[in-house]
């Protein structure tokens, strides 16, 4: 009974003596000199029908009226500066609201789920929350006073309180349907006010880095992943999803059909469409051509545009939607969206059955947002790119997707999936990337809208440092030796005399971090920005091309008589040998100065060692231990079967680490196979056919599925030859290609 005193008593001390306060005929009258109405002062009070509230009162406490479900009217005097949170919540039959100057604040939820059909917004209030007139059916207009000084962002908060559904903010549990809380398309979008945020992680993947400092300005995110109904609704397509629902989050969507939605949804509000085809928003008007991969057209896919300053529909770039995935100005620093704790916010490999879920059924971030880790991933706006090195506004990737042919023409996506583990479901994860017309489950998106008034101009793009090699160019003096090799394979032969011009030759193969800083992406599946990157013959064509126009060089492939790469024709080839490419006529002007790939005399008379040759069998030794990585060095572990047999697991090292030839060379033998410029031919005949062309110097490991350290050696000799088909990168069973580039010199430095 002492217990039970103690909480009354507490209570009556938090509230007000309810003794002081009178209520007649339904009508509550606060007593005069009433400072302030305490937090649950009336919660859940029937009795109520309108309240009389003096000119003492300043403050209206949170939850003070909630659930007072009788209520009908309140006038709120000039006096009250602040009302609490959800203070008449669930005032279902509240139908009447007096607000006048000197009120400063709408608060969260504050008027949701009441009978309100219309209502002034005075001049004096400043601070607009969300949801306050959620789930508000009855509510038709919203009047804001001629002198109000409400920010762009709060006149649209109201906008979109107005009606919104308030639901899904529980997390698993209490008996909520697996289906979730149903949303129109249109609804749910909160605030995310701009800031600056260091985006990446220089401790995650390759990718992630490096963490950089990033500005973004405010938007409106949508809180829910679009779901299903949302989808077909919109845009009047089929239901592809794999695992259907109507509030199950849509997948299997591409990266078109998600920009395809933003549109209609768009113009389907009388709203000005952010995205562009050849000029055209009318996506009835687009066809096909803006998803083909390849085509003919002169707007290939990837010239589709946006409009920033547009007021409609959008995907988030990759800035924007890491900045609300953090919690934006909220955040806490989780290392998932909301919490440390990966369950509480997603639906990942760990907990999902493999498959997705209804939307909002787990916690929502400090922002409000829901399934930002996890349920299904998410597309951005940007082509995918490594990040910049410096700080940057706005930024929305990479400027176009012509850098990135064939396996390049990629987009950015967020976010993990149901079927992702911890480490890809984090906030900073940029996952594997994937074409961009290509639909496959677990792929989904959320869309943002701009804040009107807001500028989304981007800040300069910080140019990378070009950093200039030439002084890890060797001069190699030109002269006449014999190529071939007369005891060697068939291809090796006949023993020819060769005379070469000078030039100048990079002491190491092409790696990953200066492939990087032209091309913004390492295609290959080995990360070491110190190791040589692996390419295929056309990307090392456009990177020679880009990087000479880096540092002001006269570029030395053509193709129509154009060294830019730009205007070239983006078809390619995927399967080779069946589909010819018509970048079979690409030119090389040798007299220009720019970088190019060595022509085969070349490299062979750089690896004997040139005009230094000691006429070692590899590059700088006869021991080939002593300057080549290649099977029988290059082994990282030993593997025992159970048949007893070892295997040995190879890898590529860093460029640099065996030593040079005669030269100051390195790797001429071993770690990457070399590009060269020839079409693969017998010597002493024109090539038959243009098929592949000549790589040269052996690599890590021997293609071949059985093999002896023997064997392997032989492909490293400075004579051994070896082609490829040009697009080829075939990671299962190349044996690793890269590059070392080269420029044809006049004289000596």
């Amino acid at each position: 009974m002492k217990k039970i005193f103690v909480l009354i008593s507490s209570f009556l001390l938090a509230t007000g003596s309810l003794s002081a306060q009178k209520i007649v005929n339904g009508v509550l009258t606060i007593a005069g000199g009433t400072a302030e109405i305490k937090s649950m002062a009336y919660y859940g009070n029937t009795s109520i029908k309108k309240v009389v509230i003096p000119s003492s009162v300043t403050k209206i406490g949170d939850l003070a009226f909630h659930g007072c479900s009788n209520l009908t009217e309140i006038d709120i005097p000039a006096s009250v500066k602040t009302i609490g949170k959800a203070a008449f919540q669930n005032c279902t039959s509240l139908s009447k609201v007096t607000l006048h100057n000197g009120l400063t604040n709408l608060n969260y939820r504050l008027f949701k789920n009441t009978a309100i059909r219309e209502i002034t917004i005075p001049a004096s209030v400043t601070v607009v929350d969300k949801e306050v007139f959620a789930d508000c059916k009855n509510l038709k207009s919203i009047n804001i006073d001629p002198k109000s000084k409400l920010s762009s962002d709060a006149r649209l908060a109201l906008t979109n309180n107005k009606n919104a559904q308030g639901g899904g903010q529980s997390t698993q549990g209490g008996g909520q349907s697996t289906q979730g809380t149903k949303k129109k398309a249109s609804e749910g979008f909160i605030l995310v006010e701009g800031g600056t945020f260091v985006m990446g992680d220089n401790s995650g993947g390759e990718f992630e880095k490096p963490a950089h400092s990033v500005t973004v300005s405010s938007f409106y995110m949508c809180d829910h992943e679009v779901t299903q109904e949302e989808y077909t609704s919109v845009t009047r397509k089929s239901n592809v999803s794999g695992h259907k629902g109507t509030n199950f989050p849509m997948e299997k969507v591409s990266w078109y059909d998600a920009v395809y939605y933003c549109n209609k949804l768009s113009m389907s509000e009388g709203l000005t469409p952010c995205y562009a085809f050849k000029g055209e928003t009318d996506v009835q008007k687009w066809g096909d051509d803006y998803t083909k991969f390849y085509s003919d057209d002169p707007y290939p896919h990837w010239k589709l545009t946006c409009d920033w300053t547009a007021n409609g529909y959008r995907l988030p770039t990759e800035a924007e939607w890491e900045w609300a995935a953090r919690g934006g100005k909220k955040s806490k620093g989780y290392t998932y969206s909301g919490s440390n704790n990966i369950d509480e916010v997603a639906w990942h490999k760990g907990n999902s059955g493999s498959k997705p879920h209804a939307v909002m059924q787990k916690k929502a971030n400090e922002l409000g947002l829901y399934d930002m880790s996890g349920n299904v991933t998410e597309w951005c706006w940007d082509w995918f790119a490594t990040y910049a090195d410096g700080s940057e506004t706005n930024p929305k990737g990479f400027s176009d997707g012509f850098y990135f042919m064939g396996i390049y023409i990629v987009r950015a996506y967020r976010g993990g999936t149901y079927e992702s583990d911890s480490f890809r479901s984090r906030i900073s994860a940029r996952n594997s990337v994937i074409r961009p017309y290509k639909a496959t489950n677990s792929f989904g998106f959320r869309v943002v809208k701009n804040v009107p008034g807001v500028s989304y101009a981007s800040s300069p793009a910080p140019k990378k440092s070009v950093q200039r090699t030439d002084d890890k160019f060797v001069f190699v003096e030109g002269g006449t030796f014999k190529m071939g090799n007369a005891m060697g394979d068939e291809e090796e032969r006949p023993v020819h005399s060769v005379t070469v011009g000078s030039f100048y030759m990079c002491d190491h193969e092409l790696t990953q971090a200066e492939f990087k800083e032209i091309m913004r992406v390492n295609p290959g599946p080995f990360d070491g920005d110190t190791k040589p990157v692996w390419v295929n013959w056309y990307e090392v064509v456009l990177y020679c091309n880009l990087l000479s126009e880096a540092r002001g060089l006269t570029p030395c492939y053509s193709y129509k008589g154009s060294t830019d790469v730009k205007t070239w024709e983006p078809r390619r080839v995927l399967e080779y040998l069946k589909t010819p490419t018509n970048w079979d006529v690409i030119q090389c002007d040798f007299s220009a100065n720019g970088y190019r790939m060595p022509t085969e005399a070349e490299w062979e008379y750089a690896a004997r060692g040139g005009k230094f040759s000691k006429g070692y069998k590899y590059s700088g030794s006869n021991n080939i231990a002593d300057v080549a990585w290649y099977s029988g060095t290059a082994y990282i572990k030993d593997f025992v079967m159970s048949s007893g047999a070892q295997v040995h697991y190879h890898e590529p090292r860093e460029v640099k680490t065996k030593k040079p030839n005669e030269l100051g060379i390195y790797d001429m033998s071993g770690n990457f196979y070399e590009w060269c410029w020839d079409w693969a031919y017998w010597y002493g005949r024109a090539p038959e056919n243009k098929l592949g062309r000549i790589i040269r110097g052996g690599g890590y490991r021997f293609e071949g599925s059985e093999y002896t350290d023997e064997e392997a050696a032989g492909r490293c000799t400075v004579t051994a030859r070896q082609y490829n088909w040009p697009d080829g990168r075939r990671f299962e069973s190349d044996p690793g290609i890269g590059a070392r580039i080269v420029r044809t010199a006049t004289n000596k430095k």
